[in-house]
C-alpha cells in the first residue's frame, strides 16, 4: 500500500518503508523468503523437472536416488554406498530423493540449508557486522568490512532470538489486551444490537396499541356523529311534516276557491263562497310552522395538529452508556 512518496507500507507488518537511495533493490532482503526460494529450487525440485545425473560419478546408467544434507550434492545407488565408506564423509546424511520430494525431510532440509553472502554468492555468511547491521562471509572481513566490528553470526543470532523472544512477550501482553478489547467491543456491539431491536419492538407493540387505540376512538366519534345525525332528522321530520300539512291545507282550499269563481253556479257561489272566504281567513290567520335555526345541532370536529404526533405517541429519551428507552 502506498503510504506517501518515498515510502510504502510493509504488507506483512504494516510499517513504514522509507526506500533508501539507489531505489528499492538496495533495500534489505528477506532472508527467510530466499532461503524458501532456494528449496523451491533445490537439486530435489530441479530433479523433478528432468532427470538429473549423479553428481559425483555423472554416470548415466544410474538414477540419482539419494541426497547428501552436508555435501548439499545427489548420488546414485553406487556412488552413494562409496560416499559412506569414505571416513571423512562416512557420518554424513544422506537422505531418499522420493521422501525428500515427498515433503518427509522439510524441516532438516530448513535446518542445514545456509544463507549465502550477498556479496560473494558462493560464500555462506558466518559473521554479522554490527556497524552495518548486514551477515558477512569471511571475504567480507578482510575486505569492506576490514575495520568494522564484527561478531560470529550463531552468537549475533542467539543475542536476536533473546531480544525477539523478550520483544514477543511484550507484544503478547499487548495483544492479549486487543483480544479482550475485541471481545468487549464484540459484547458491547451484540448489547447494542439487542437493546435496539428490543426498542424497536417496543416501538411497533405501541404503534399497534396506538392505531387500536385511534380506530376504537374513530369508531366512537363516528357513532356519535350518526347518533346526533338521528336526533337532528327526527327534529327536522316533525317540523316537516308541519310545514307540509299546512300547506296541503292551503292548496286544498285554493284549489276548492279556483274552481268555484272558474265553474261555480250562482246558486253554488252563493252557497258555498261565504265558508270558503271564512276558511281563506283562517288560513290566513295560522301560525305557519317556522324551521327554528336551533333545531339543528352543528358539530365540527377539531383534529389534533400533526406536529403533536410526537407528544402524544412518544419519544426517544437517549441516555449516555444506558440502554435507550421509549418515552411516552
Amino acid at each position: 500500500m502506498y503510504a506517501g512518496k518515498g515510502c510504502f507500507n510493509c504488507p506483512e507488518c504494516r510499517a513504514d518503508i522509507t526506500i533508501p537511495q539507489g531505489g528499492v533493490s538496495r533495500l534489505k532482503n528477506n532472508f527467510f523468503i530466499l532461503s524458501l526460494q532456494d528449496a523451491l529450487e533445490s537439486p530435489v525440485a530441479a530433479e523433478e523437472k528432468e532427470k538429473s545425473l549423479c553428481e559425483c560419478c555423472e554416470g548415466a546408467d544410474e538414477d540419482v536416488v539419494n541426497f547428501c544434507i552436508e555435501c548439499n550434492q545427489k548420488f546414485c545407488h553406487s556412488c552413494s554406498k562409496l560416499h559412506q565408506r569414505i571416513k571423512a564423509t562416512s557420518e554424513h546424511r544422506m537422505l531418499a530423493i522420493d521422501e525428500i520430494s515427498s515433503g518427509k525431510y522439510a524441516d532438516v532440509m530448513r535446518e542445514t540449508q545456509k544463507t549465502y553472502c550477498l556479496n560473494h554468492g558462493t560464500k555462506p555468511v558466518e559473521f554479522y557486522c554490527d556497524t552495518c547491521k548486514n551477515a558477512i562471509c569471511i571475504n567480507c572481513c578482510v575486505t569492506d568490512h576490514k575495520k568494522h566490528e564484527y561478531q560470529g553470526i550463531k552468537q549475533a543470532a542467539d543475542k536476536m532470538r533473546a531480544q525477539l523472544k523478550s520483544a514477543l512477550e511484550s507484544i503478547g501482553v499487548i495483544n492479549n489486551k486487543l483480544t479482550c478489547g475485541i471481545g468487549d467491543a464484540k459484547a458491547l456491539q451484540e448489547q447494542a444490537d439487542m437493546a435496539a431491536n428490543k426498542l424497536i419492538n417496543e416501538i411497533q407493540n405501541h404503534e399497534r396499541s396506538v392505531i387500536q387505540e385511534i380506530k376504537s376512538y374513530s369508531t366512537k366519534l363516528q357513532d356519535d356523529v350518526r347518533s346526533m345525525l338521528a336526533g337532528n332528522q327526527k327534529q327536522i321530520v316533525q317540523v316537516l311534516q308541519d310545514l307540509e300539512y299546512h300547506q296541503t291545507g292551503i292548496e286544498s282550499t285554493k284549489k276548492f276557491a279556483t274552481n268555484m269563481i272558474a265553474a261555480g253556479t250562482d246558486g253554488e257561489t252563493v252557497t258555498m263562497v261565504p265558508d270558503c272566504i271564512h276558511q281563506l281567513r283562517l288560513l290566513h290567520q295560522q301560525t305557519m310552522p317556522e324551521v327554528p335555526s336551533t333545531a339543528v345541532t352543528i358539530t365540527e370536529m377539531v383534529f389534533a395538529d400533526k406536529k403533536d404526533i410526537r407528544k402524544d405517541f412518544g419519544h426517544l429519551h437517549v441516555c449516555q452508556g444506558k440502554v435507550v428507552k421509549l418515552q411516552r
